[in-house]
């Protein structure tokens, strides 16, 4: 079904079953990933065919534009691509300008695998004072996950993520600027994850009813009404 919604987007610039994995993970884990998605579907259904390009670069930090791409769609290729350049660089950060829906960074992060270090991922919610921090590590099969309250806005910030990849083991607080993560007021660890994820094998996914209805009416929309002209040539 989530593969479905992700197709009705015919423009979609994303792996469809890496994207519904996504949600699915997060759903799973108890981080409303089927709320998140509805929340994604404006930015979703108005995806840019712009390219992502990269504004600034060296061997330790890239900045790159990503011209209001869903994180949806983007977080797995994106993620890859930091885990190799890490390995040629030791330690590296890639800031993300202009881009959407960044908790999905949480599912693509918990899924990452390699060889060693910590990769920690850092944004500003849009509506609320709060930062989300993330922290996947080689050592962990889950990742922690973070909100540290701020004391004020910084509307420049709100449409961007930062990623930074290390060597060395890291807990998420100690990779981002101190004045940001002083004042932690949620904190979900990797123990606490893999209980969710057992419990959720155990029980099955929780979805609230009505927005499980607004997930299949809009995969639904992918489906051809069965005509005369649409049975034409099926099956080929």
């Amino acid at each position: 079904m989530l593969k479905r919604f992700f197709e009705h987007l015919n423009h979609f610039g994303g792996d469809y079953s890496e994207s519904a994995e996504n949600v699915t993970w997060l759903q799973l884990h108890g981080l409303r990933g089927v709320r998140s998605l509805l929340d994604a579907w404006p930015d979703l259904h108005h995806i840019t065919s712009q390219p992502i390009d990269c504004i600034a670069t060296n061997a330790k930090e890239s900045v790159v534009n990503m011209h209001n791409q869903s994180m949806f769609a983007v977080a797995g290729s994106l993620i890859d691509k930091i885990v190799c350049d890490r390995a040629s660089a030791g330690s590296y950060t890639l800031q993300l300008t202009n881009c959407r829906n960044r908790i999905a960074l949480v599912a693509a992060l918990a899924q990452c695998r390699f060889a060693d270090g910590s990769i920690t991922a850092y944004w500003r919610a849009e509506k609320h004072l709060l930062l989300h921090i993330v922290t996947t590590s080689s050592a962990s099969q889950f990742p922690r996950y973070q909100l540290s309250k701020l004391s004020e806005s910084d509307e420049e910030q709100y449409n961007v993520a930062t990623l930074i990849c290390s060597p060395l083991q890291s807990n998420g607080i100690d990779t981002i600027p101190e004045v940001l993560a002083k004042n932690v007021v949620l904190e979900i660890g990797g123990t606490e994850l893999a209980s969710r994820y057992e419990q959720g094998l155990q029980d099955g996914i929780e979805i609230d009813d009505s927005e499980f209805a607004s997930i299949c009416e809009i995969a639904d929309r992918v489906l051809v009404e069965a005509t005369e002209k649409s049975r034409q040539g099926a099956g080929e």
